[in-house]
């Protein structure tokens, strides 16, 4: 073959499209659901809460234990993230009334590691 046969094609290329960003309006609606009277609904909320004030990455949270929140200092210690690398996030927000009651009911419990996205009470 002397020449290429697909020298004249256009290179197919595949778009990324952003999610939608909600507007303040709608995470309010959002951080309003769970009900924050039962110990689930505060742990909703937690998880809620540090997705909207990090922007960490769903695989980050699940990683995520009650002995990463640094509520005095307001950062959450993400282990292993992107990259493989370890990093300390300042939480836009400062840590949320629902994160830092869920944290310390944990910790008073006696948990130890688990994930903050799977534990229950």
């Amino acid at each position: 073959i002397f020449e290429n046969p697909c020298a004249g094609l256009a290179a197919m290329r595949q778009t990324k499209t952003l999610q939608p960003v909600p507007t303040e309006a709608e995470m309010a609606i959002l951080l309003a659901r769970p009900d924050v009277g039962t110990p689930l609904g505060v742990r909703d909320r937690a998880i809620m809460e540090t997705f909207y004030s990090t922007g960490m990455r769903r695989t980050e949270l699940i990683q995520l234990t009650v002995y990463s929140i640094d509520a005095e200092r307001g950062t959450v210690m993400i282990r292993q993230g992107k990259g493989k690398k370890d990093r300390r996030h300042v939480r836009r927000l400062g840590i949320g009334s629902c994160t830092r009651t869920y944290r310390d009911r944990q910790i008073s419990s006696g948990v130890k590691r688990e994930s903050m996205a799977q534990l229950r009470y």
